[in-house]
């Protein structure tokens, strides 16, 4: 019922260590949903074609997904969710850094390589913090905590893309590291933020503690 999932919502972003996860989400998968969906109207003045941007985008896809699996299988060896999210948060910042750089040179074959390693960063810190946000708020239901961060992140993905359009108005031209940068500048001040929220998280995982005491208690 609508009156339950806004308590459950309610009650979930009251916990300081899911606002974290949260506002890391909502901006990391915003501003990505936003440049996969404009990468050709912002790599054209580059030299980049349509087609090459589109494949770039895929690029992120195809290397994100076995990261993402990845992840989950580490994590459920380790069940280390701070230090994995902590990890996984400085890595993606590295990876913008990355792609922001090989945008201003223009070359094909480095933005391969940056959109192929954005995806590996950011669809595995997103599937570790899905993970990390269930044990965190514990008891509540896992779907109470995934579904806010998917729901807030798919909406302000249409907000990004509204800011990433109106950024790419200010200058046609190819964005250089002399130039104003204003998507680049955007994207690293984006990936900054997500990083700081992801690199400060010392949240508890209280699932994983609750079945360990059950399971101690059955034994």
């Amino acid at each position: 019922a609508p009156a339950s999932l806004y308590a459950g919502w309610s009650g979930v972003i009251r916990n300081r260590h899911f606002r974290k996860l949260f506002g890391a989400f909502v901006f990391g998968i915003g501003m990505f949903n936003a440049i996969l969906t404009l990468v050709a109207q912002w790599l054209k003045p580059c030299g980049i074609s349509e087609g090459a941007a589109g494949d770039m985008g895929a690029a992120f896809v195809v290397a994100g997904l076995p990261a993402a699996i990845a992840a989950a299988v580490l994590l459920d060896a380790t069940h280390a969710y701070a230090a994995l999210t902590r990890g996984l948060g400085g890595f993606a910042f590295l990876t913008t850094v990355g792609l922001v750089f090989a945008a201003t040179q223009g070359d094909a074959l480095g933005l391969y390589c940056a959109f192929a390693a954005c995806g590996a960063a950011y669809l595995a810190v997103a599937a570790v913090a899905m993970e990390a946000a269930a044990e965190c708020t514990y008891p509540t239901p896992p779907e109470v905590s995934t579904g806010l961060l998917f729901c807030a992140g798919n909406l302000w993905s249409v907000g990004s893309t509204y800011v990433v359009q109106g950024l790419l108005a200010l200058d046609d031209t190819c964005e250089t590291l002399s130039s104003r940068m204003p998507v680049g500048t955007c994207l690293l001040a984006n990936g900054f933020v997500c990083s700081a929220l992801l690199v400060s998280y010392r949240g508890p995982a209280l699932r994983h503690e609750a079945e360990k005491a059950a399971a101690a208690d059955a034994g």
